[in-house]
Parts: structure tokens; sequence; C-alpha cells
């Protein structure tokens, strides 16, 4: 039975990756990105209700990265981005398990990384607004926990390998 998936972020490094490795598995590969089915809007997605996905890989994020300077956008278009997909995959794909990241930038400066400090104190300030968008996807899944739907939130400590663009 071919299974399908649906990658949003599919042009970055882990999507990239990602994808190939689900093709050489057999996966039927759908992807959300800035042309096909942007994540802007929940309208973008419908372009795929006609299929019944098994996973849905959430990559996609809006960030400048180390740069210094006020994001304030940073953080809203990340929230707009994760609350569109979350909203889509409750809404009309129920039956997928939903899988996503979060980021190591999260934490604090000097605790460790372990889960119980994910949300502890405020993150670095010129990881403020993306951590912060992080950390509000990963509340709203925990809402949904009671309600069956079937997710996993990954913090990779560090992402790097064939075809890193720094």
């Amino acid at each position: 039975v071919m299974m399908n998936v649906l990658v949003t972020g599919a042009t970055g490094f882990i999507g990239r990756h990602l994808i190939k490795s689900l093709n050489m598995r057999g996966y039927k590969v759908f992807i959300s990105n800035t042309k096909k089915a942007n994540l802007k809007t929940v309208e973008n997605l419908l372009v795929y209700n006609d299929i019944e996905f098994s996973y849905i890989f959430h990559l996609a994020a809006y960030t400048k990265g180390n740069s210094d300077g006020p994001y304030a956008n940073e953080y809203y278009n990340n929230k707009v981005i994760n609350d569109n997909i979350i909203r889509y995959w409750t809404t009309f794909q129920k039956q997928a398990k939903f899988i996503c990241f979060g980021t190591t930038a999260s934490y604090a400066e000097g605790v460790d990384m372990v889960e119980e400090n994910y949300s502890l104190k405020e993150p670095e300030e010129k990881y403020r607004f993306y951590s912060l968008s992080k950390r509000e996807m990963l509340k709203s899944l925990l809402r949904l926990e009671s309600d069956c739907f079937r997710w996993v939130y990954l913090v990779p400590s560090t992402v790097y390998g064939p075809e890193f663009d720094m």
C-alpha cells in the first residue's frame, strides 16, 4: 500500500533530504512551499483535499538565522504558517500523524537542554521571535492531545550534512 506524505518546507535542507529518503522508501510525496500549497493561508492547502495523507512533516519556517535586529515579523510569519498547517491537519487530515521540528534556540541561555527546560525562561534575544513561535506550536499540539491527534515534536541539537549551505 502506497502511503501519501505531505512535506512543508520541501526546498529547505532537511526537507530536501527527507523527500529523497521518503521516495527511496516508496512513499508518494507531496510538497508545500512558497510556490505550491503556500502555508500563508489554509485555502492554499485545499489542492490536496482529495488525498489522504499518512504523515504530514512540517519543516517550513521563516527565519533570519543568526542575524541581528528586531524580527517581530519572524514571529508573526511563523505563527501564521504553523497555525495554518495545524488547522489543515486537524480539519482535513485527522488520520495523519503530524511530525514537526522545534529548535534548540528555544532554550534559555545557561539552562540544560532537557525537555522540561524547553520553555523555561526567555530564549536568547537574537532568537526570541523564532523561538517563541516554535514554543507556541508546541503549546498548540499539547492542547490537541486529548482529541487523539497523533504528533511528534522533534528538537534536533544540530543539523548538517551533504549539500549543507552555510
